[in-house]
């Protein structure tokens, strides 16, 4: 079974007392592991956790509830400082960027996270890199800004679960990545069935949203995901596993050079 981790965040501080076990047991267990950034301490971090395997990546970028953080001023460094990190033979994707109506509720706020999720979907195009979307109770808007500013569909929405606008990811042929909450949540498994496999993709965003409560979650737990994916769709486990790999590779054009 191929094992591909979408969205983590190894470098994150629950990890401290085993991060070089986890990281070695992620990189033994996983086929394909994404480090996620959010913020600028999390982006370096990222790159240097994926720099100790050949199968891991990583994203760089800024979360909507940092990126409004700073002046304009400051995040005009900010973004020069994103460029610098993205250009990392690691980095495939600008990522976790988007908007965020749960956390943010202020509307000049969000108008601010709006430009700032705009300038970053910008500088993926201008660097050839795609997008990772989050968009926690902002699925709609989200979506129209991407598929009106972004130049290809190199765009994946993490820790999706809104069955709503599938046809709209389909219309644009957006990806999109189901999580562990799976175990937990309605709405994802009627999104699963409603979306189907052809742009899947799984994922953890470990260590938060494990299947098991009180626990923390590990990228490896993924193949929670893909056995539930298997009965939804009355595929098998194997070919589940199969044509996430196939998904992950086509929407990242990963090949052998990432992995030499």
């Amino acid at each position: 079974m191929y094992l591909i981790d979408h969205h983590c965040h190894l470098q994150h501080e629950k990890y401290n007392n085993m991060k070089e076990e986890v990281i070695k047991q992620t990189c033994k267990k996983m086929s394909y592991v994404v480090v996620s950034g959010a913020n600028e301490e999390w982006n370096k971090k990222a790159i240097e956790i994926a720099k100790k395997c050949n199968n891991f990546f990583a994203t760089v970028g800024y979360h909507p509830v940092d990126a409004v953080r700073y002046s304009d001023d400051e995040w005009e460094e900010k973004l020069k400082i994103l460029e610098k990190l993205a250009k990392h033979s690691k980095v495939i994707a600008l990522g976790e960027i988007g908007l965020d109506y749960h956390w943010i509720k202020d509307e000049k706020i969000n108008e601010i996270a709006e430009q700032r999720f705009l300038d970053q979907i910008r500088l993926a195009d201008k660097l050839g890199l795609g997008v990772v979307i989050h968009s926690r109770d902002a699925e709609l808007d989200a979506i129209k800004l991407v598929a009106e500013n972004k130049k290809d569909n190199k765009v994946a929405f993490h820790c999706y679960s809104s069955h709503k606008y599938t046809e709209l990811l389909h219309e644009y042929k957006f990806y999109a990545a189901v999580c562990t909450n799976i175990m937990r949540s309605k709405s994802v498994k009627k999104f699963i069935k409603r979306f189907g496999i052809e742009r899947l993709l799984t994922e953890t965003d470990a260590p938060y949203l494990s299947p098991f409560v009180g626990e923390i979650n590990y990228p490896w737990n993924v193949k929670i995901v893909i056995e539930k994916i298997s009965k939804l769709l009355e595929t098998s486990i194997e070919d589940v596993s199969k044509k996430i790999k196939e998904n992950f590779e086509i929407l990242y054009s990963i090949n052998k050079q990432y992995l030499v």
